[in-house]
């Protein structure tokens, strides 16, 4: 899942940055409201995908079930440190 976020950057770094880059400076200088909205239009679907690029996970569980699987299992560790120092006489 890096590895396809990573290829999904380059492209998007490559190809989306420069389109708007230029639908930006398009936009400061059109004054025709159809052309304007057109390319309003689709500056938001192109910084859209350039942000789900940004923010695509690279694990495949989703991030609230990882918190909190993460925080059963330090449960458990601490469940089991706290077992191993009353066996070894350690309170």
């Amino acid at each position: 899942m890096k590895k396809a976020k990573l290829m999904e950057l380059k492209t998007v770094d490559t190809d989306v940055a420069g389109e708007i880059a230029n639908l930006r400076l398009e936009l400061e200088h059109e004054s025709d409201p159809e052309k304007r909205s057109t390319a309003e239009s689709k500056l938001e679907r192109l910084t859209a995908r350039y942000e789900a690029a940004e923010t695509m996970p690279t694990w495949p569980i989703d991030r609230a079930l990882r918190r909190r699987v993460t925080l059963g299992n330090a449960g458990l560790v601490l469940g089991l440190v706290g077992q191993a120092a009353a066996l070894s006489g350690w309170s």
